[in-house]
């Protein structure tokens, strides 16, 4: 299996790959500030694809805007040093997306009918993210954020946030799983929607924070002496 290079990109803003089951695929000499790529029917589940955008010369797009339909990628920036701040993910079918780079990426978008596991890095600096109703897999896990939102669709959503810095969380319909890893912040609010949800505690949340389950049967998962910190559940 051979890598593929294409050289001299320069203000090419919509780059696409298609079909490759294995190969790394490389971009260099990238100019566009706003960078587009799609990647169609790339990788499979248990082969991921490498796609890097600055293979030896640093790509200078600060915003990415991705359209996967049913990829398992790693994007990643060779020589560059975490230079997206925001990143879309249009989906179509099932992919994960590895964003290796992404450690400056503060507005993470989800859209589309297909799903997309991004949990493999920590988005770290993300302070928003929204999802449609495909479904997304995500972690923030030691996040830097001054606060953090989330608000997702009627998809299956699996999110693992810091809480210390969570403002509001959403998650909408569907059955979603939430974990909070750090104590939710005495002023977090986390609104489980409708549907089978389950919120996981691994540290008691500060008192003051407030959950709402949504229509259906939800799960609350905490150590048992932990509950006495929570000023408020309700299910409506």
């Amino acid at each position: 299996t051979f890598a593929s290079t294409v050289a001299g990109v320069g203000a090419v803003a919509d780059l696409r790959v298609t079909n490759v089951a294995s190969a790394a695929v490389n971009f260099d000499g990238s100019t566009a500030t706003t960078l587009g790529l799609t990647t169609t029917k790339v990788g499979a589940a248990a082969s991921q694809v490498v796609i890097d955008l600055g293979a030896t010369t640093a790509s200078k797009a600060t915003t990415l805007n991705l359209t996967t339909d049913t990829s398992n990628v790693e994007v990643k920036d060779t020589t560059g040093v975490n230079v997206a701040t925001s990143v879309s993910i249009a989906a179509t079918g099932k992919n994960t997306v590895t964003l290796s780079d992404a450690q400056n990426v503060a507005t993470l978008a989800v859209t589309g009918a297909g799903s997309v596991d991004v949990s493999s890095v920590a988005l770290a600096k993300v302070a928003t993210l929204t999802v449609a109703d495909g479904g997304v897999t995500f972690s923030n896990v030691g996040s830097t954020a001054t606060a953090f939102t989330a608000t997702t669709g009627a998809g299956v959503d699996t999110l693992t946030i810091a809480g210390t810095n969570v403002a509001s969380v959403n998650t909408g319909a569907g059955n979603d799983v939430v974990t909070v890893a750090t104590a939710l912040a005495a002023a977090g609010t986390i609104n489980l929607g409708a549907g089978d949800d389950t919120i996981n505690f691994t540290v008691a949340p500060t008192a003051g924070a407030t959950i709402t389950g949504g229509a259906g049967k939800d799960t609350l998962g905490m150590a048992a002496a932990d509950y006495t910190a929570i000023s408020a559940f309700t299910d409506a």
